[in-house]
Parts: C-alpha cells; sequence; structure tokens
C-alpha cells in the first residue's frame, strides 16, 4: 500500500464515491459501502492529512479526527443538496482547488464558474 510504503510523509487521499452522508437521500445510498473500514485503515496512517471525493457533485466540509474532508462540486452540473430523489441543481460548475503545505497542512476552496459578459 502506497501510504504504508512512505509512513512519515503527508498525504491527501482522493476517491470517487463519497465516504460520509452529505443529506441527499438518494445520493448516500451510493456511498462507500465499506467507510468504517476505510477510515479505519486511514486512522493507522497519521499523515493522512486530507480526503477528497468528487462523485455528489456537491460542495462538502467536514473532518473526521485529524483529516479534513473534502466534497467537490461538478465542473459540469451540480446535483441539487438536501434532496431525497435525483435533482440538478441551477448553480453553476465549480471546482475545488486545493494547497498541501510542506507542514501537512491543507488549505482549499471552492470557485464557481461564471460566464462572463
Amino acid at each position: 500500500m502506497a501510504l504504508a510504503a512512505q509512513p512519515g510523509a503527508y498525504a491527501l487521499v482522493c476517491l470517487h464515491h463519497h465516504p460520509v452522508p452529505h443529506g441527499s437521500a438518494w445520493l448516500d445510498e451510493l456511498m462507500l459501502d465499506n467507510a468504517e473500514e476505510f477510515f479505519g485503515v486511514l486512522a493507522r496512517h497519521p499523515g493522512v492529512r486530507g480526503l477528497a471525493w468528487g462523485h455528489t457533485h456537491q460542495p462538502f466540509e467536514g473532518m473526521h479526527g485529524h483529516i479534513r474532508l473534502m466534497g467537490t462540486p461538478s465542473t459540469c452540473m451540480q446535483f441539487a443538496q438536501d434532496a431525497d430523489e435525483f435533482q440538478v441543481d441551477e448553480r453553476p460548475p465549480a471546482y475545488r482547488w486545493i494547497e498541501l503545505g510542506e507542514d501537512g497542512s491543507v488549505e482549499t476552496g471552492v470557485e464557481w464558474v461564471h460566464e462572463h459578459d
């Protein structure tokens, strides 16, 4: 495993499906099946400072212990937040930027893309 090969290094882990609920019933059915086991693996690697995913087409911010959780919106279309059934949101395309510091810090933000006149 890549994390075990670099035990003293800081790391950002990226995956597709979200490991924590977002509050949208239909979307949370598509969550990572083994999230508890996954977080157990990450807990054995204190250098993991960030976890990012994009499947949700929604921004998300949170913490799991010392790990910063970051869901990212889509560069295409957004899914409506807190929806029981699939619904597209009217928000524009967006992306998340992530800056990893040499000290293990994680800076991030979401940029919404607006059409230029």
